[in-house]
């Protein structure tokens, strides 16, 4: 793969933003029928922006590649809202934007609500396990918190396949190329 320097990155970024502006003005525009603004070409408005975001995540590295799973997993939900399809949280066997893989018989379902962004964990035979969570509670430090669940030992090998999926998490935020 490629590089891609810093620069053009973090204008990449810039213009995501202002594409995601351009995409919530046309859906307001949309759903208050004040501009004639079609459902085709907010799906096409929608296609090009996710194209963008896959490219830059991909080619990014630390807290930018969350930024950039939630501002995906949020302007899938506000387009489905809009024309009234169910948001399903699919599941994964990846995490970090598709580039950490988890160990098998995990996949996870990414969230995104007011309080934060959320990767919940589900083992294969013991269902739910835990989460990670990246609240927006504090926008100046990002941090993330892993979450086992009550009902899962904490000695538990499920326990501990998730400290561990943090633990990777971890490193790959904080490993500097």
């Amino acid at each position: 793969m490629k590089t891609i320097s810093q620069n053009v990155l973090d204008t990449l970024v810039v213009g995501i933003y202002e594409d995601v502006q351009m995409l919530v003005m046309m859906m307001m525009d949309y759903e208050e029928e004040i501009d004639m603004v079609t459902k085709a070409e907010i799906i096409t408005a929608h296609e090009d922006l996710k194209e963008v975001i896959l490219f830059c995540q991909s080619h990014s590295q630390g807290m930018n590649v969350l930024l950039m799973e939630e501002v995906m997993i949020g302007i899938n939900q506000k387009v489905a809202e809009l024309f009234g399809e169910k948001t399903t949280a699919e599941k994964s066997n990846t995490i970090y934007g598709e580039k950490l893989l988890l160990p098998e018989g995990i996949s996870v379902r990414k969230e995104l609500n007011d309080s934060g962004f959320y990767y919940i964990f589900h083992h294969e035979t013991l269902g739910e396990i835990g989460q990670i969570i990246f609240p927006k509670e504090n926008e100046h430090t990002p941090y993330f918190d892993v979450h086992i669940f009550e009902n899962i030992p904490k000695d538990s090998a499920s326990a501990k396949i998730l400290k561990n999926i943090g633990d990777m998490l971890q490193k790959e935020i904080l490993r500097i190329r």
